[in-house]
């Protein structure tokens, strides 16, 4: 045979050998593969039986936790650990799931919740006594999102959804020579589960997730020191890694039992009644793309509301142009496995598109020249990309503009704007006191002392001519009868000092989460408050 005639008959047979019935036999024995991988780990983990998912189980999760790794600690770039304790209740593999952390949600603001979820989510304070019902699931694997902190109910998740198996490629994943499998969830994550190639455990598992301000992050999970319990392999040690950055390190209790009152609100809490009917969340229009409500609250004062659930957001008009004061983004509950991403349906560009649509809404035909920051946390900053694409001149402080820099220049490509390039912001850094104003309005930008409970850089709005203030995380606007969220007393008090010695008069007060306008009797309940 020639050379010619050789080269002939190689291409017939690739030919063949790539022929749509010969890829799909392939992908075929990769599923197969990776379900035989799964079944293996669940007989290695003693759970290849059904009774073994009936049982009650209690996880108990004792560590710590950085909350800078997030993006929400007192620095952007920073390590910040802070104790955590986590209790997650399982009635069975199919029951209901109830989740109780003790643990700080930023610097100086420590909270303990209760999440029940069973036919419906519901959210305890646990150290207030009061709690909600949602009406309408978070997600729709919302009980697996906690179930999977133990490595047999993750591997039961993976076999429910055998038909998105996959093989992922071998690799050594944090010290384990790992064989690894893909899997999509009920929700459409894509999520990998590593297994200890001689032992057949899970040793980990990783997820790729789309972070405003870091960009497209991976969060990788470790177990191990395994131990036996009641006849199942379960691990007693457990870390968690943002972008190879150490997130959370504890160790694991595990008991198969749990106490049926972990599974309830606690006993004289006020819950209110359960909403007649439930929705999914996923079926709802995602936040970003509902039409915004605007209010003007003081003369040249626009506030959009609705941006997302809890978030009201100032433009403010000037002669010829506007400035618009952070540029809020969804937020990840870093918590669960994966994470649930706070805004479903909308890309991480979604809210800052639809602040641009708000502004044109407010004020047609004028651009928005300033886009003021008040801190780096990724749900106040996340959404700049489409605005600093419109041109808007980003004014903050130094530690501010370094978070804001890190999120344009991040890889995004889950985002609305992926592939279509930023320009290079044009930026104002300040540092004390900076002030915009025009004949028609008057901006005093105020950066809070450093060490302040919040965030280092930390700007505050004043507008004098109309006595107006606006902040963004200290004082909570709550229902009237409703007592000050615990987590903010700390952060309330101190800036009440601060106000008190600030010279600033005030008539109007308004506040980016919870219920926006501060009143009087709010300032007064937490003035009341004993030491």
């Amino acid at each position: 045979m020639d050379r010619k005639t050789a080269a002939a008959a190689l291409a017939s047979l690739l030919a063949v050998a790539t022929t749509p019935a010969v890829r799909a036999a392939e992908e075929v024995a990769r599923f197969q593969q990776a379900a035989d991988l799964v079944a293996r780990a669940l007989a290695a983990h003693g759970a290849a039986h059904e009774d073994v998912f009936a049982r009650q189980v209690e996880v108990t999760l004792t560590g710590r936790y950085d909350l800078a790794t997030r993006v929400q600690g007192r620095r952007f770039e920073a390590t910040e650990w802070t104790p955590i304790r986590e209790r997650i209740s399982i009635a069975s593999a199919d029951g209901p799931v109830a989740y109780d952390v003790d643990a700080y949600n930023y610097a100086g603001s420590r909270q303990s919740l209760r999440e029940i979820h069973d036919a419906g989510p519901l959210f305890v304070d646990l150290r207030a006594g009061h709690g909600s019902h949602l009406p309408f699931t978070l997600t729709d694997d919302a009980k697996d999102r906690y179930r999977r902190y133990l490595p047999h109910l993750l591997l039961r998740d993976a076999a429910r959804q055998r038909a998105t198996l996959r093989m992922a490629p071998a690799r050594r994943f944090r010290d384990c020579d790992a064989e690894s499998v893909d899997y999509a969830t009920a929700a459409g994550q894509r999520l990998v589960v590593h297994l200890d190639r001689g032992t057949h455990l899970v040793c980990g598992a990783s997820a790729v997730i789309a972070m405003p301000v870091l960009g497209d992050s991976q969060v990788d999970y470790r177990w191990g020191d395994y131990r036996q319990v009641d006849g199942v392999q379960v691990p007693t040690s457990f870390a968690a890694w943002l972008n190879g950055r150490p997130l959370k390190q504890a160790t694991l209790q595990v008991r198969f039992a749990t106490d049926s009152a972990a599974l309830l609100p606690p006993e004289g809490a006020n819950v209110g009644a359960a909403p007649d009917t439930l929705r999914r969340l996923a079926d709802l229009p995602p936040a970003g793309t509902r039409p915004p409500r605007i209010e003007q609250v003081v003369p040249g004062v626009h506030m959009v509301q609705g941006l997302r659930p809890g978030f009201r957001t100032p433009i403010i008009e000037f002669d010829d142009f506007l400035l618009v004061v952070d540029a809020p983004a969804g937020f990840h509950d870093i918590q669960q496995i994966p994470p649930l991403w706070g805004s479903p349906g909308d890309s991480v560009d979604a809210l800052g598109e639809k602040l641009l649509r708000a502004a044109a809404q407010a004020a047609p035909g004028k651009p928005v020249r300033y886009l003021v920051l008040t801190h780096h946390h990724g749900d106040h900053i996340g959404g700049l990309r489409p605005l600093v694409r419109e041109g808007a001149t980003l004014v903050a402080t130094a530690p501010v503009l370094q978070a804001a820099r890190h999120a344009l220049a991040a890889p995004h490509r889950l985002a609305t704007l992926a592939g279509s390039p930023v320009p290079t912001p044009k930026v104002e850094v300040y540092g004390g006191e900076k002030t915009i104003a025009d004949e028609r309005m008057e901006v005093r930008l105020i950066e809070l002392p450093a060490g302040n409970p919040k965030a280092e850089g930390f700007t505050v709005v004043y507008l004098p001519r109309q006595r107006f203030l606006y902040t963004t995380a200290f004082l909570y606007a709550v229902d009237a009868g409703t007592p000050p969220p615990p987590e903010s007393v700390p952060l309330s008090r101190w800036f009440l000092d601060w106000l008190d010695q600030s010279g600033l008069e005030v008539d109007v007060h308004y506040n980016l989460h919870a219920g926006g306008l501060i009143e009087p009797r709010h300032v007064e309940a937490i003035r009341a408050l004993p030491d």
